[in-house]
């Protein structure tokens, strides 16, 4: 997905790859599991500077992306309550990864596997 733009070349300066999804849970019958995903890399060093600059004063602009995926979901939960439905998070209903770039090219790469790449991340 390519969203938002610079004042200069108009392109988001994180690539993202979002996924959002919903499936009848197959271990509860007349159940749905509403889920997102994303993963996002700065590919940008000015981008990496401003992150940097903005993590000495508060937090990373990965932190506020992880804000804004859990109101989300917050605010979906909501609305079905609000609308008289049932709605609650998974007892781990969010998972975050922040790996180094090093460990996921040496994966793509095929100098480590998968659970290599796991063990890194502390999965």
């Amino acid at each position: 997905m390519k969203c938002g733009g610079t004042f200069l070349d108009y392109e988001h300066l994180i690539p993202i790859n979002q996924r959002f999804g919903i499936y009848p849970d197959p271990d509860h019958p007349g159940e749905f599991v509403f889920y997102t995903m994303g993963v996002d890399r700065i590919w940008d060093g000015t981008f990496s500077f401003g992150n940097w600059l903005k993590e000495q004063v508060t937090t990373d602009g990965f932190e506020d992306a992880d804000i804004l995926w859990s109101s989300m979901q917050e605010g979906m939960i909501q609305y079905i309550h609000d609308n008289g439905g049932a709605a609650s998070f998974y007892s781990n209903h969010n998972s975050t990864a922040r790996p180094k770039w090093g460990d996921v090219e040496e994966y793509l790469k095929g100098h480590i596997d998968f659970p290599e790449l796991k063990r890194r991340l502390g999965c």
